[in-house]
């Protein structure tokens, strides 16, 4: 998920970042991943489909 639809700040974990991006080949549902930037370095915590998120409509 180099290019995320929406980044937000982990409001629980504010050193981590949420990137969400819907995923046309599994019906616009919402994937979420969860990581931290360390300089060059991130470090994925958690991806899974979002069920909370709300799909974009077009």
């Amino acid at each position: 998920m180099s290019t995320p639809d929406v980044e937000e700040t982990d409001p629980g974990h504010p050193e981590r970042t949420r990137a969400y991006r819907a995923v046309p080949e599994r019906g616009g549902r919402i994937l979420r991943a969860v990581y931290v930037r360390d300089g060059d370095m991130i470090r994925i915590i958690t991806v899974f489909f979002d069920r909370g998120r709300r799909r974009v409509r077009t």
